[in-house]
């Protein structure tokens, strides 16, 4: 790859689980321009190859992303840091190693605009709300993104002495799969969060707390400017709030709405009735008081089996997930 490509700047791999360290170690002398590295699963590169790897390449890099490489450990990240004086994105995800320990070194990276935390889902590990606040009031006021995805130890406090408080310059936030928020939690914090934080992508996914008040103080707060929403698993939210979604945040591409019990055909019209909608993809996996007479298109071709799930057209708006008996006539 460094033969073939020996200018490149970026570089992403994607399920790399065959890749050794031998190839993080051939780049150590290449890749002269690198300047972002990300990898998907490199099960197999060792702790050594890449402590030499970042030593080599750390101080040109700004950004390091990886994802599920278990063999990447806390003397690895005390490399990176002492390299890398010029990051702005770090992903470490799906790393079981990682513990409190770890967020000292990173609240040194005062440039960051781009904080990927999120655990692995299986509840091996997490990071604690006190370690965390601790971290964003270090480098939180630069952050643009920042994900904690299944950190499930994580609760209200990150929200309110944290993410308040430190982070006003937020347009991604991740907080998929953190059962311990609650919906007064959530609340109050959006009531809180500064104007300046023009959210534009919003995950509470699976944060099973959360009901109608969470979902109103949330479309107040940045309905105007929310392109992605995802609430799903939220079966707590009623119908009079999720019918609100439509009016208050206009200007979503993409909304999951999947496992809200309360989510109808009159919820599913209002989203897809407004001509000036910019609605483009819309899951509601799940949702089973969606009927035959929910709003759709299906074209002459489609072959669809009894109460199975299913794509649907309206207005450009693609629709994944009606449960229904549709048949031709």
């Amino acid at each position: 790859m460094a033969m073939l490509n020996p200018n490149l700047e970026r570089l992403t791999v994607h399920v790399c689980g065959q890749m050794e360290s031998a190839a993080l170690e051939g780049w150590c002398k290449s890749f002269k321009h690198l300047t972002r590295l990300e990898l998907n699963a490199p099960f197999l590169v060792r702790e050594e190859a890449w402590i030499q790897f970042l030593q080599a390449k750390g101080p040109q890099l700004k950004g390091f992303l990886i994802t599920n490489a278990p063999r990447f450990n806390k003397q690895c990240l005390d490399t990176l840091i002492k390299a890398s004086h010029d990051l702005t994105e770090l992903r470490l995800s799906e790393l079981t190693t990682m513990d409190d320990e770890w967020l000292q070194g990173i609240a040194t990276l005062k440039g960051l605009t781009s904080l990927d935390l999120s655990s692995d889902r299986s509840g091996r590990y997490s990071l604690t709300s006190d370690a965390t606040v601790g971290l964003l009031n270090s480098i939180g006021k630069n952050l643009t993104l920042l994900n904690l995805n299944a950190n499930e130890e994580l609760d209200d406090t990150v929200l309110n002495e944290g993410i308040a408080l430190y982070c006003n310059s937020l347009e991604n936030l991740e907080l998929m799969l953190l059962p311990l928020l609650t919906d007064e939690g959530i609340s109050t914090f959006f009531k809180t969060f500064p104007r300046s934080n023009h959210l534009t992508r919003l995950n509470v996914s699976r944060c099973h707390l959360l009901e109608s008040s969470s979902l109103h103080s949330l479309l107040k707060h940045s309905g105007p400017t929310l392109e992605v929403l995802n609430i799903n698993g939220c079966k707590g939210i009623g119908e009079d709030a999720l019918s609100t979604i439509a009016e208050k945040a206009p200007r979503l591409v993409e909304l999951d709405v999947g496992w809200c019990r309360e989510v109808n055909d009159l919820v599913i019209g209002n989203l897809l009735k407004g001509r000036e909608s910019k609605l483009r993809q819309l899951k509601c996996f799940g949702c089973n008081r969606i009927t035959q007479n929910c709003p759709r298109r299906v074209s002459a071709h489609d072959t669809i089996s009894h109460c199975s799930y299913f794509f649907i057209s309206q207005a450009g708006v693609t629709v994944i997930g009606v449960e229904t008996d549709v048949r031709r006539h």
